[in-house]
């Protein structure tokens, strides 16, 4: 087969998993019905390209978080002030969330986290620790320059992603406090400000 049109086949079945996940949850999808969704003749071409349901679960989330892994690989913060690689971050982190789908793959992920360790699994590998493990050598850097002050970098990671994490959530999860909640530009402001206030170094003014 074409290689090209192997990468199609495999984007759209990615495609209709996505929605069939948002849909019917992780327990409830199946790949009879994800194969529907992709107007495949059998399910089991799917088993081509993917080895199970969670191989493939594994790779919708690689696809909707494919910009913060696109960071990591180009070094894109690199060279930027903290508070300039902090906003950059915070923005393609809610950028992810914009989609509707995205957003309603995020509520699955909270409702069966708690009860499916390879859900759990699978979020914490593709959304939450790429990005910590990315800020950490990150803010390493900025305190070797004395951008930051010293502190523990993997500490400061977690706080910053649990802040991006937290608003999500709150989104997703409580609608009747989204009447106060900030809009995502004035948080992300917001936070970054409050973050910066306890660790910006001799060197940084901000």
């Amino acid at each position: 087969m074409d290689a090209q049109v192997q990468a199609n086949r495999r984007a759209q079945i990615i495609f209709a998993a996505r929605e069939v996940f948002a849909c019917e949850g992780y327990s409830k999808a199946s790949i009879k019905k994800i194969a529907t969704k992709a107007n495949l003749n059998s399910p089991a071409l799917i088993y081509w390209y993917f080895d199970n349901k969670a191989d493939l679960f594994a790779a919708v989330l690689a696809e909707a978080t494919l910009m913060l892994h696109e960071i990591s690989l180009n070094n894109l913060i690199e060279d930027l002030a903290p508070q300039e690689a902090l906003h950059f971050l915070a923005q393609r982190f809610f950028e992810i969330f914009e989609c509707p789908a995205n957003k309603r793959i995020f509520r699955i992920l909270i409702s069966e986290s708690m009860n499916n360790a390879e859900v759990s699994d699978h979020f914490a590998e593709t959304v939450i620790l790429p990005l910590k493990n990315y800020l950490v050598p990150y803010f390493q850097q900025k305190i070797a320059v004395h951008l930051l002050r010293p502190h523990d970098p993997e500490i400061s990671a977690r706080a910053f992603v649990g802040m991006l994490m937290h608003y999500v959530f709150t989104d997703q999860t409580f609608p009747q406090l989204n009447a106060s909640q900030p809009l995502p530009d004035v948080y992300i402001e917001e936070v970054i400000k409050i973050f910066m206030d306890g660790l910006q170094g001799e060197n940084l003014s901000v």
